[in-house]
């Protein structure tokens, strides 16, 4: 297996599980941390966009698709939401995640098999490689996957598996 065909793998996996775990909320329960210490969905859904779109600016040296609002209020190192956070709608959110997986896909797409390894176009003190930070964005992705299971608990939704 080429390096390619394993980061598309994890990526396109990790966003199967993401849509399968978090398509059946409402607006009011996607603002909603349900009682537990979790950021609500509306949040991990503006994270995980936020950093996709981080990854992609800083290996594609293009610009992005998540607005700086968004990546201020959810990207890397952000504070928690308080009640009453103001989150763009979750079909907008979805919108985004969409687009940046797009972005994601086409640059390891792109992205010939021995410069999996060159490090972004800007010193990043996380990411130092471009295949580190596929991976890690992929796991990212799969980790906040858990948290809305969490969220789905405590807000009484059905299991999915």
């Amino acid at each position: 297996m080429k390096t390619a065909q394993a980061l598309l793998g994890v990526t396109n996996n990790s966003r199967n599980w993401l849509r399968m775990w978090s398509s059946d909320f409402s607006e009011a329960e996607a603002t909603s941390s349900g009682g537990t210490a979790t950021n609500p969905l509306a949040w991990q859904l503006a994270h995980i966009a936020a950093i996709q779109d981080e990854v992609y600016m800083i290996f594609a040296g293009k610009p992005g698709v998540v607005p700086a609002s968004l990546r201020t209020l959810a990207g890397n190192a952000s504070a928690s939401p308080v009640p009453g956070t103001p989150f763009p709608p979750v079909n907008e959110l979805w919108t985004l995640l969409d687009q940046t997986h797009a972005n994601i896909t086409a640059l390891i797409e792109a992205t010939p098999e021995g410069e999996f390894d060159s490090p972004p176009k800007s010193p990043h003190p996380f990411f130092k490689s471009l295949g580190q930070a596929l991976y890690t964005i992929a796991s990212n992705e799969a980790y906040h996957t858990g948290q809305i299971g969490a969220l789905r608990k405590a807000l009484g939704k059905k299991k999915i598996v």
